[in-house]
């Protein structure tokens, strides 16, 4: 501490500010360097799956009002650099079954929320918007009801459908909310 002292004799300020000040600087930078190191046990600890590989894509969902009637953009988000097919993205689901238990497709699931009144009239993909960023393809299951099948997507790329409804009203400031469906697909669920 002495030599610590040293270093700030020829400041205009006194040594009992600067000394406590590296003092906590040097144990915050301890502190962190430790928990860097032991990241995957703190993880662990937490219950936090640090390590497995997660499903790559990622769905948003931007409600709006055309003429009073009310459709959502979903946009279905690469988030890796990597370029996924249909047969990558089943692969990726075995992973997760395999690790987590979980019973999974890679398909994005639209489905009418119980309380809704209203039906899905059609989904439309965006060709242009979606032009060399991915293909999909849309089955309409019921009317309340449709399945979305990524059959190949670019690293980062995003993909664009809008989801047409035959309920007519107004959106509120919390529009998200206010959507009539359910997006389900592996690891998320969109209400």
């Amino acid at each position: 501490m002495g030599k610590l002292c040293n270093t700030f004799k020829g400041w205009n300020c006194k040594e009992k500010i600067f000394a406590p000040i590296f003092v906590n600087l040097l144990s915050a930078f301890l502190i962190f360097s430790l928990a860097l190191c032991f990241k995957e046990k703190i993880y662990d600890l937490f219950g936090i799956d640090w390590g497995k590989e997660e499903y790559p894509l990622y769905c948003i969902i931007e409600p709006y009002n055309d003429n009073g009637r009310l459709l959502v953009d979903l946009f279905v988000i690469n988030l890796t650099m990597d370029r996924y097919e249909e047969e990558d993205l089943e692969n990726i689901i075995k992973k997760i079954r395999e690790e987590k238990g979980i019973l999974t497709t890679p398909k994005i699931q639209i489905k009418m929320k119980e309380e809704a009144r209203g039906e899905i009239i059609e989904i439309n993909h965006h060709d242009e918007f979606n032009n060399e960023k991915g293909k999909i393809s849309i089955l309409q299951i019921s009317k309340k009801h449709c399945e979305i099948s990524v059959k190949e997507i670019e690293g980062k790329g995003i993909l664009k459908l809008t989801i047409i409804t035959s309920i007519e009203r107004d959106l509120n400031r919390n529009a998200k909310a206010s959507v009539p469906f359910k997006i389900i697909y592996p690891g998320r669920l969109s209400d």
